[in-house]
């Protein structure tokens, strides 16, 4: 004040005394003050001077001091309407005719050189109270030299709430006396002040108020009014502002009518989070001045201040997909948002990663700025990323599924809402697994070539899952490897099926079964099966004692119980792995016998019946055959045992090839650690070695070795590298063969090869036609003591065999092929 005291100014305070403290959603602070405010200075009621001092109690206290000296000529009746919440100040002067009349008897009786308020309530009731009285309720009174100022809240008790023309207003009707001996100083006064919220129709606010408000113009008999005006942020515009914004000022003879674009300039949009969900509301603070002329008043000021913010207007994010799937990239924009909104985190699968971490993860986060102050955020992350869901569909094709959900904040006050988003994109990349299958005199082999799904498959055989340890519980073979699955069963298994068709003329028809499923959805990618007929003379025996062993196998009957086979009076077998197994004397059973020409034949019957079935579903038919005479001739003799020696045989090859990280030998590259990383002019350092052998007799050659630009080694292009056993003699860095010698890792030399290759690159057009090369080589396993003795063992470069004899028989049981991990240039 003009003393240097300082007040702090509270809600009730600014109420009482003209002042407006507004926060906006950007918590930037607007403070206005009325010219008639409390502890304004004032000349003649036309210089006024303010100071205000600001504190910050945050941080350090800062002190500002503000003179505003305006030269000013008040209308001599002024209504102002400023709403806020909390309440809002009033000032106002105003007369009523009635009111003055009642309020007369209560001047007359009231106390002398005291400022008294008589309220005028609803059915002419009236309300008196001392100025110190009001004030305590809130009111705020004041004088200056021509201007009585009474300030009230929206809420004050007297307050009675009026519609006219459609609006409702809060008014308050009120007369302030003077009393002094012989003179009263009457003056009575009336408010109005509208408190609807205005319409957003048509993509625009509209705040509609009635040209004449009758509380403020009761018992004139002219009205004329002067001019309307409006503006922003309690500054009036000049029309070619109005236009140049869009905004519509429109009078007619009832009402005063403003329109405002939602987004034009002097408002503001503003971010917000209700429940959760993202949304945005549109802020601008309205003026209107009406002036006008009657026969009470010279001149009356009608001003009214409207913050006026829109409906929360729910936005929710839009997520697109840009994906190209030959990219095998996810390329994928969220938005739009205000630039008060900010992408913190995002979860990806069961990962939580801020901004920083994903991008430091090699994902791809980046904002996006659009027209009108709107932005968006891309994403870019790798199909092949561990968050990323694959699923396996039908042939080729399979989906990549990426869940996330993004995690923002709204400022300046952080306030948090999430937004999920499900992208799927199928490719038709899918590698499918390849076999062979074979069989020995008591096994059956798959041998399968993975494909691309197979870090994600499961083996079944039947309904057993095949793993290391359940292989090696059930007595099968199993060898499984970055590039094959090698599986082996016993014919005799109960995981492996007899033909329908049973017995053919080569033996027992015995099929051996592969499923591969994708681990997560249990899809079959791959059914491999394989066929092979063995000797039955296993399952039926007759012995010169007079006794049978049949041997009884599932022949095809789904969910057989090996325990309701029988012979002919119900004899029972016992069960033995997947057989059943009757042992009896040819006399009991049920046995038949009977005699042709010259033998005596035993017959019998295994069958089997389901419940409730008259007729057996499976019925084995045995006999055994005794002659009834016969000479056998014996003759006695003697010789040698002959010199052991290797007989030819079926089986399979186990080869590796392996890459030495240096020339010793010593140390070598993991299945992990493909594909490896080689300068162009580097050596690669090869070993192949045969696995799984002990036979001394046995030496592995080299027969051809090149390599490609793809896994599949037989695939285009190529590049020769060993050509029937010899160095390509066309390559300008020759392969070089070396020496194994034998160690505590290398117990047979033979078993080993060893050769390097100068690291090249395919070329098309002078360019490097792909960046990983592939290398394979064919080999042949000979007799060490006389490899010429077949055709594929006597190559040219084979050291000291290539002139010695060759027959003319080939062992192709004895070729087989290995492949390499991935070298990138």
């Amino acid at each position: 004040d003009a003393y240097g005291r300082v007040y702090e100014l509270t809600p009730q305070f600014a109420t009482q005394c003209g002042y407006t403290v507004h926060r906006d959603f950007w918590d930037d602070v607007d403070f206005y003050a009325s010219l008639s405010s409390c502890y304004s200075q004032s000349v003649n009621d036309l210089h006024f001077t303010l100071i205000v001092q600001i504190k910050v109690f945050t941080t350090k206290d800062r002190k500002m001091a503000f003179n505003k000296i305006p030269s000013f000529t008040p209308p001599p009746h002024k209504v102002s309407v400023r709403k806020e919440v909390p309440p809002i100040s009033t000032d106002f002067v105003s007369d009523q005719a009635e009111d003055w009349e009642m309020a007369v008897p209560h001047a007359a009786a009231g106390e002398y050189s005291i400022w008294q308020v008589v309220f005028h309530l609803p059915k002419g009731q009236l309300y008196s109270m001392l100025a110190r009285d009001a004030y305590t309720k809130g009111y705020g009174i004041n004088t200056t030299v021509s201007r009585l100022l009474l300030r009230a809240a929206y809420n004050a008790t007297e307050h009675q709430k009026l519609m006219i023309q459609g609006t409702n207003f809060s008014i308050i009707r009120s007369s302030t006396f003077y009393k002094q001996r012989w003179m009263i100083l009457m003056v009575d006064t009336a408010v109005a002040c509208p408190v609807d919220e205005v319409e957003v129709v048509n993509g625009g606010i509209v705040w509609t108020i009635p040209r004449i408000v009758l509380p403020l113009v009761l018992g004139t008999k002219s009205f004329k009014a002067v001019s309307v005006e409006m503006g922003v942020d309690a500054r009036q515009l000049d029309k070619r502002t109005i236009d140049k914004r869009n905004y519509t000022l429109t009078i007619d003879a009832t009402f005063i009518t403003i329109k405002i674009p939602l987004g034009a300039e002097g408002g503001y949009y503003k971010s917000h989070v209700v429940n959760g969900q993202y949304g945005i509301t549109y802020s601008i603070n309205l003026l209107l001045d009406h002036i006008w002329m009657d026969d009470f008043w010279e001149e009356t000021k009608y001003t009214i201040i409207k913050p006026v913010i829109t409906p929360f207007d729910l936005r929710t994010p839009v997520v697109v997909n840009n994906t190209e799937p030959n990219t095998r990239i996810f390329n994928v924009t969220i938005g739009t948002f205000l630039t008060d909104v900010e992408l913190v985190a995002i979860s990806i699968g069961p990962e939580h990663l801020t901004i920083t971490e994903a991008n430091s993860r090699g994902y791809n986060v980046q904002e996006v700025l659009y027209p009108d102050d709107l932005k968006g955020y891309t994403l870019e992350i790798p199909f092949d990323d561990p968050n990323i869901e694959k699923k396996y569909i039908i042939d080729t094709f399979r989906t990549y599924t990426l869940n996330i959900t993004y995690h923002f904040n709204v400022l300046p006050w952080n306030d948090p809402f999430t937004h999920p988003a499900k992208i799927v994109v199928g490719v038709h990349d899918v590698v499918l697994p390849k076999a062979v299958g074979f069989c020995d005199q008591h096994t059956l082999y798959l041998l399968v070539t993975h494909g691309n799904l197979d870090q994600t498959s499961q083996s079944f055989i039947g309904n057993t899952q095949l793993t290391p340890q359940s292989a090696e519980k059930l007595g099968y073979e199993m060898t499984d490897n970055s590039t094959h699955l090698m599986v082996g069963v016993p014919h005799t298994s109960h995981n492996v099926v007899y033909e329908k068709k049973g017995i053919d003329r080569f033996g027992l028809r015995v099929s051996l079964e592969l499923n591969l499923k994708d681990q997560k959805n249990q899809i079959d990618f791959g059914n491999f099966s394989v066929s092979c007929s063995f000797s039955t003379k296993n399952l039926i025996a007759c012995f010169p004692n007079g006794t049978m062993r049949v041997t009884a196998l599932n022949f095809g009957v789904p969910d057989m119980d090996l325990m309701r086979l029988e012979l002919r009076d119900n004899c029972a077998p016992r069960i033995t792995n997947n057989a059943a197994v009757f042992e009896f004397n040819v006399n009991t059973c049920g046995t038949y016998r009977k005699f042709s020409q010259k033998y005596m034949i035993y017959e019998n019957e295994v069958s089997y019946y389901q419940p409730g079935v008259v007729e057996p579903v499976y019925r084995l038919a045995v006999a055994c055959h005794y002659l009834l005479n016969d000479t056998l001739t014996f003759r006695y003799g003697f010789q040698d045992n002959p010199v052991p020696e290797v007989k030819p045989g079926y089986g399979l090859l186990a080869l590796i090839m392996r890459l030495s990280k240096d020339e010793a030998y010593t140390s070598f590259y993991k299945d992990t650690e493909y594909p490896i990383v080689k300068f162009l002019g580097v050596p690669l350092y090869f070993e192949i070695e045969l696995l799984y052998s002990k036979d001394p007799q046995l030496e592995l050659f080299l027969q051809d070795c090149w390599a490609t630009a793809f896994p599949d080694r037989n695939s285009n292009p190529q590049w020769d590298i060993i050509i029937n056993s010899c160095a390509n003699s066309d390559d300008s860095d020759v392969s070089h063969f070396y020496p194994v010698i034998k160690d505590a890792r290398v117990k047979f030399p033979m078993h080993f090869k060893r050769f390097d290759v100068v690291m090249f690159a395919f070329l098309q057009n002078e360019m490097p036609l792909s960046q990983e090369i592939s290398f394979h080589c064919s080999v042949v396993i000979c007799d060490a003591n006389d490899p010429a003795s077949d055709l594929l063992c006597a190559g040219k470069c084979i050291p000291g065999k290539q002139r010695a004899r060759r027959s003319a028989v080939q062992h192709n049981y004895l070729h087989g092929y290995v492949s390499s991990g991935a070298v990138m240039l």
